[in-house]
């Protein structure tokens, strides 16, 4: 199966897989980390709709058995021994030929902590009883 990760081009070749770059949303998460959302819309073209929602929902089964977890690789396509934990793989017909698998999941970055400078000595001259 031919995969394109730019644009299609006018005389492309089926079965083919196009993979856009994922849309990212944000929210807050906790007092010290923030969430980004990813939702990736892989479209599976085929000869016909019903071939390419059956391609489509064998690669969402694999990944539904597999603990929902897919392997981060390399360029050379090595695997680099991280994954990336998918929330959601939901699989839908869109126009004739082409069906999609839509993936969604969550990554947590941590905020730019502020530095000080760090106080030397405090000294409390009060009597306390």
């Amino acid at each position: 199966m031919t995969v394109y990760t730019k644009r299609v081009p006018q005389n492309f070749t089926v079965p083919c897989i196009y993979i856009p770059p994922p849309v990212e949303s944000d929210g807050s998460d906790t007092v010290s980390t923030f969430l980004k959302t990813y939702t990736l819309g892989v479209k599976i073209f085929h000869v016909d709709s019903q071939q390419a929602v059956e391609k489509v929902q064998e690669i969402a089964d694999a990944i539904r058995v597999g603990r929902y977890l897919i392997p981060i690789l390399t360029q050379d396509g090595n695997q680099t021994g991280k994954c990336i934990r998918i929330k959601r793989a939901d699989v839908r017909s869109a126009d004739e030929g082409v069906a999609i698998l839509s993936l969604t999941w969550n990554s947590r970055y941590k905020y730019d902590k502020p530095t000080y400078e760090k106080m030397g000595q405090l000294k409390l001259n009060e009597n306390l009883k």
